[in-house]
């Protein structure tokens, strides 16, 4: 039967079972590296997640390959070498990408606890030095295999392909022509939509189970991060009518002494003047990838004896702490355009990312600017990173450092992701010392992002026989430069007038 198949729908035929094997190998591969993450897990469970997993690379399939089969059924075009070329060839190219694509989603799964989303394709750009250098000093030895394999399997598929296409041209009738076009649109159309059932397949549909890494196996970076692509808007059964929705945020968030004042902007409110006295500095500290998991009181905030965040844990009680916060997003980008322009990231694709940031939102700077404060916003990173040089000043941030702008200063030791959190906040404690105006001043730390790098020897509390040891060592710095930068704000003159506020940018379990 298969010798009776048109020589198109062989090459086609043998791409969709390459497909299928690259998904499936990245699905053992993945439980293997995850397997102690199994522990209590039903065989059940495993076993019917796994087996979902194959209606996810169906879809997979079809977007991929969808096109592709479609062209090579098109009539009077396959005469042309160059298109026979494209459509034949292109697909070995995007599984080459699959297989790295897939390789980048293990490695990334270990410290996001999800699969890879629309950061897969936006970080191609001028960031891809940046998560590279992270990769390769983080998983050496995965990175550099799966270079390696790529380096060696591009030019063996390509020489495979020029030697053994199966196709040959041949002019087919327009009944025939006519079938086979009908064939692969109803049958691409069922792949993507992961069946024949109502509503097309959803990330949703992997809910298998009470344990999230479980939920977790039916799904793969390539789907994800494509659905996060699609996802730039609310569904339509989603939304609410604006005026349900204006009366719904204003009833959840007023409080005595505000009052709404727009129709036109219907959140925009004016708070009533409480402080007669000098204007006080705000201090906002964004703590990336704190998670409130290793927090007392949300958990006993130990690790085998030891307390994680000990500084924190005693810091909290000096203020109001709120342990029922909600993240709005998984990402830093998330959660900085949340804070900083009060209105909440959309799913999938991050406005930040987008030409509507610059358009459509102000910040919180630009406010205290006209409240006539300095603003001052430092990072330990590369501000080229998530747009920072572009989107701080257009929050209204008039004075913008990250890691170019430290080095030139010659202070501090470089660390894994960039300066390390205590160099990043002494910084800021430097300027708001010398400010003669009252501050806005804004700190995004990153030890505690992937790789994880204690900058001393001392913060390391773990070995490599606990369960994410690297990050909680670089956690309990991060909770010792945080102490660090209060205990010299106590000391000095700012520290009476100054409100302090902590937040951490992405988990669930805020703090």
């Amino acid at each position: 039967m298969f010798q009776r198949l048109p020589s198109h729908f062989k090459l086609i035929l043998g791409y969709v079972l390459y497909f299928a094997l690259i998904l499936l190998v990245y699905k053992i591969s993945f439980l293997l590296v995850y397997s102690y993450r199994l522990q209590g897990v039903p065989f059940q469970e495993l076993a019917y997640a796994f087996l979902l997993g194959f209606r996810f690379d169906l879809v997979v399939i079809g977007m991929t390959l969808g096109l592709f089969a479609f062209l090579s059924v098109l009539p009077y075009f396959n005469q042309f070498k160059l298109y026979r070329f494209f459509w034949g060839y292109t697909p070995l190219l995007l599984g080459i990408w699959m297989i790295a694509h897939l390789i980048a989603d293990i490695i990334y799964f270990e410290n996001a606890n999800k699969h890879i989303g629309y950061e897969g394709f936006v970080f191609l750009g001028k960031d891809l030095g940046v998560i590279l250098k992270s990769a390769l000093e983080q998983n050496t030895i995965t990175f550099l295999i799966g270079v390696i394999f790529l380096l060696i399997f591009l030019p063996l598929s390509t020489w495979l392909f020029l030697k053994y296409n199966p196709y040959r041209y041949q002019k087919e009738s327009w009944k025939s022509t006519t079938i086979q076009i009908v064939l692969v649109s109803i049958i691409t159309i069922i792949a993507i939509r992961g069946g024949i059932q109502e509503s097309p397949i959803r990330a949703t549909n992997a809910i298998v189970s009470g344990n999230n890494f479980v939920n977790n196996i039916a799904l793969n970076g390539v789907f994800t991060s494509i659905m996060d692509l699609k996802s730039q808007s609310i569904p339509k059964f989603l939304k609410l009518e604006t005026q349900e929705a204006i009366t719904i945020v204003r009833k959840e968030t007023a409080y005595a002494g505000a009052e709404f004042i727009s129709d036109k902007y219907p959140i925009l409110r004016v708070q009533k003047e409480t402080n007669p006295g000098t204007p006080p500095n705000v201090v906002l500290i964004m703590l990336e990838n704190w998670t409130g998991k290793f927090i007392s009181p949300i958990s006993n905030g130990l690790v085998e004896g030891k307390e994680i965040t000990p500084y924190f844990n005693q810091l909290l009680k000096k203020g109001r702490f709120y342990n029922r916060f909600i993240a709005s997003g998984g990402r830093t980008t998330n959660g900085m355009m949340s804070i900083l322009t009060g209105i909440p990231d959309r799913p999938g694709l991050t406005v930040v990312r987008t030409h509507q940031v610059l358009g459509n939102f102000s910040g919180i700077g630009n406010i205290f600017k006209r409240m006539g404060y300095d603003t001052y916003f430092v990072t330990g990173g590369d501000l080229s990173f998530d747009n920072k040089s572009t989107l701080m000043p257009h929050w209204g941030f008039d004075t913008v450092l990250g890691e170019k702008e430290i080095t030139k200063l010659g202070r501090f030791k470089l660390g894994a992701w960039g300066y390390d959190d205590a160099d990043v906040l002494q910084l800021l404690h430097e300027r708001i010392s010398t400010s003669k105006k009252p501050i806005l001043g804004l700190a995004l730390t990153l030890t505690t992002h992937y790789p994880y790098r204690t900058p001393s020897e001392k913060f390391r509390i773990f070995d490599p026989s606990t369960r994410d040891y690297d990050f909680l060592n670089v956690y309990n710095y991060a909770d010792w430069a945080v102490h660090n930068f209060i205990t010299q704000a106590e000391k000095s003159g700012y520290f009476k007038n100054t409100i302090f506020v902590l937040w951490q940018t992405i988990r669930i379990t805020d703090i």
